[in-house]
């Protein structure tokens, strides 16, 4: 297991090295959007994966207007640009390249976007924390040395990237910040019940590698929205009741606390009957389902004592 999980870290890094930067075109840009990578097969493209915005990349001034782009007219004659990622000929929207070597951050908290240079003129929302921005000007804004020009993809409005202004002490250009968000980005695109393993050790390199208190608040925040909050030490209250798991054929897991990172105490089959006798006074959210959780026992010579999630159970 200790192989696997070094194994798995060196991979991680080895992705993120690549991200960094793909060798082999004619001039170093950055990404302003999250940039879509496809390869080309004759006059089509089909896409290959996504990059993170801000990755540096290698692009050339080549550009190609495909007839279908994963088998879908490219109606909109949208032009592409031939870039080099992981040593391979590829290809991205023109429109998402920063043809500048400007500053990668991140922001470190929620943080105000201005429009222009003064304070009055303020976004209606903030950009939110992890977000990765670019400065494509390091001066930053002649009038107030505070400000930082930046642009970045507004992932609610398809395709948009915007160019406001931020406040230099909001964005962190730590690499191990950037790390950090890309880590918690990964956890967060994987499936919990398959890759629930995979996803603790990202963020857990990703809390390791965090330098912001708000960088390390948002991975903190990640894992609880992908793997429900950490109750295992929440105040619990004495409950009698007796009952059956109700799991429409599945096993349920029993825990030693409460809470989906606790560790598994054993399994209880659909129909097994068991005694309450402790639930926690606060709900948990597991998936959609949001209920409390409960001590249990199991009668007879092999039984199981552990808590199991309410949504998996009924009570008689």
């Amino acid at each position: 297991m200790k192989m696997k999980k070094i194994i798995l870290i060196s991979s991680i890094f080895a992705a993120i090295a690549s991200l960094a930067f793909a060798g082999g075109g004619e001039t170093a840009c950055m990404l302003r959007n999250p940039g879509w990578v496809y390869t080309r097969e004759g006059n089509d493209l089909k896409y290959k994966t996504t990059i993170d915005v801000g990755t540096k990349i290698d692009a050339t001034y080549s550009t190609f207007v495909p007839a279908k782009i994963n088998n879908s007219e490219n109606k909109w004659e949208t032009e592409y640009t031939k870039i080099y990622y992981e040593g391979e000929e590829c290809y991205t929207p023109s429109s998402f390249i920063a043809y500048s070597s400007g500053t990668v951050y991140v922001v470190k908290n929620d943080a105000p976007a201005f429009t222009t240079g003064t304070i009055a003129s303020i976004e209606a929302k903030c950009v939110p924390v992890g977000t990765v921005v670019i400065s494509l000007d390091n001066d930053g804004y002649s009038t107030y040395p505070g400000l930082v020009k930046v642009i970045f993809y507004d992932a609610k409005i398809f395709g948009r990237t915007r160019s406001v202004f931020m406040l230099r002490d909001d964005l962190s250009e730590s690499d191990d910040d950037y790390t950090a968000v890309i880590l918690t980005n990964a956890a967060a695109q994987k499936d919990v019940k398959s890759s629930k393993e995979q996803i603790l050790l990202l963020l857990s390199e990703a809390q390791s590698v965090a330098r912001s208190s708000g960088i390390s608040e948002f991975v903190e925040a990640t894992k609880a929205k992908i793997l429900g909050e950490d109750i295992s030490n929440s105040p619990v209250e004495s409950f009698s009741a007796s009952g059956v798991i109700s799991s429409d054929g599945s096993n349920v897991n029993v825990r030693e606390k409460p809470g989906t990172s606790s560790k598994i105490a054993g399994k209880l089959t659909d129909g097994a009957h068991f005694m309450a006798t402790e639930k926690t006074t606060k709900k948990d959210k597991v998936g959609k389902e949001e209920d409390y959780w409960y001590h249990i026992t199991t009668p007879g010579e092999d039984s199981i004592d552990g808590w199991i999630f309410g949504s998996s159970a009924k009570f008689e």
